[in-house]
């Protein structure tokens, strides 16, 4: 099975990703920018509704954990952020998120990339973090 993977080549101020073009290799022919979107935890879940790029407002402005992604489509990808408020940990195989462990944001300068990969489980595509 061939996965692709579309790394962020620059952020532009206008709060946009853009994408790099896939290799010719993977035929996908795939690129454009991906939408600056907020997310806020609840009860250790946050709904997504597009792929995007999310910045997660933690419960109650504390540390706080994410263990469960609801909604999104199977092949989606999304980029997760803090919004600088608190650290936030993704939480490997709590509920559906498998990416061999836990992820710490501790900073809005940390990220993770996730792809849906069936009905209910989100995996890692890829993660960046200054103390990870």
């Amino acid at each position: 099975m061939s996965h692709l993977s579309f790394p962020i080549t620059s952020f532009y101020s206008e709060s946009i990703y853009r994408l790099a073009e896939p290799s010719e290799s993977s035929g996908s022919g795939v690129s454009g920018s991906w939408e600056q979107l907020t997310a806020s935890v609840v009860n250790d879940s946050i709904i997504v509704t597009v792929p995007g790029v999310y910045e997660i407002t933690p419960e109650g402005g504390a540390d706080d954990d994410i263990a469960t992604i609801i909604g999104g489509d199977v092949g989606d990808e999304i980029i997760l952020q803090t919004d600088g408020s608190a650290e936030l940990t993704i939480k490997h195989g709590v509920n559906n998120i498998q990416i061999g462990y836990d992820f710490l944001l501790s900073n809005i300068n940390d990220q993770i990339r996730l792809r849906k990969r069936d009905a209910t489980t989100w995996v890692g595509a890829s993660g960046l973090a200054t103390n990870a």
